[in-house]
C-alpha cells in the first residue's frame, strides 16, 4: 500500500529558496529603488483608471450623439487604458518586460511640456538607471523571491503627501467651477 496519500486539503507547498546573507544585502540596498519602480506603477494604474473613465464618458457621448470620431476616439483611450494597466502590472511585478510599454509611454509623456517631460525623464531614468536595469531583470526576481521578508519601509511624511495629492485630485473632479474663471456680474 501507498503510503503517500495525495490529501486535497492540504495547504500548497511553497518552493522557497533560502536566502543567504548575500542576497538580503542587495535586496537592502535596492529596496529604496525598487519602492520607486513600483510607484511608477501605481502612477500607470492611476492613468490607466483616467483613460477608463475618459473613454466611458467619450463612449456615452457618441451614443447620444453618434459621431463615428468620438467612438473611435474612445476606442483609443480604452485600448491605451489597457495597455497602461498592463504596464503598470509588470512594473509592480517587477518584469523586465515592462520596460518597454514604460519607454513607450514615457517617450509620449515627454511633450508634455514642462511637467510631463520631468516626471517622464525621471521614470526613464529609473527603468535605465544601473540598479533599474538590475531591479527589472530575473538574477533580482530571485533575490526577491527567496527574501520575502525585507520590505520597504514608507515614511509617514510620504502617506501624509500622498493623501494631500488624493484630496486635491478629488476636490477638483467634485469642484470644478473652482478652476474655472469666475465672469463679472
Amino acid at each position: 500500500m501507498n503510503n503517500q496519500v495525495d490529501n486535497p486539503y492540504q495547504a500548497p507547498q511553497a518552493n522557497i529558496i533560502p536566502a543567504d546573507s548575500e542576497m538580503e544585502e542587495i535586496r537592502s540596498l535596492h529596496i529604496r529603488h525598487e519602492a520607486t519602480i513600483k510607484s511608477i506603477g501605481i502612477l500607470y494604474y492611476l492613468g490607466a483608471f483616467f483613460m477608463f473613465i475618459a473613454s466611458a464618458g467619450m463612449a456615452a457621448t457618441a451614443l447620444a450623439e453618434p459621431p463615428v470620431s468620438a467612438l473611435t476616439i474612445a476606442s483609443i483611450f480604452l485600448l491605451l487604458g489597457i495597455f497602461q494597466f498592463w504596464a503598470a502590472r509588470l512594473l509592480r511585478a517587477l518584469s523586465p518586460r515592462a520596460k518597454i510599454p514604460v519607454t513607450i509611454f514615457s517617450v509620449i509623456g515627454l511633450t508634455g511640456f514642462p511637467v510631463g517631460t520631468i516626471i517622464n525623464l525621471y521614470i526613464l531614468y529609473a527603468i535605465y538607471c544601473k540598479k533599474g536595469r538590475f531591479i527589472l531583470s530575473k538574477d533580482y526576481q530571485e533575490i526577491v523571491a527567496a527574501t520575502p521578508d525585507i520590505k520597504h519601509q514608507t515614511s509617514i511624511l510620504v502617506w501624509i503627501f500622498m493623501g494631500l495629492i488624493v484630496l486635491a485630485i478629488v476636490a477638483a473632479i467634485a469642484i470644478p467651477e473652482f478652476y474655472q474663471p469666475q465672469k463679472p456680474g
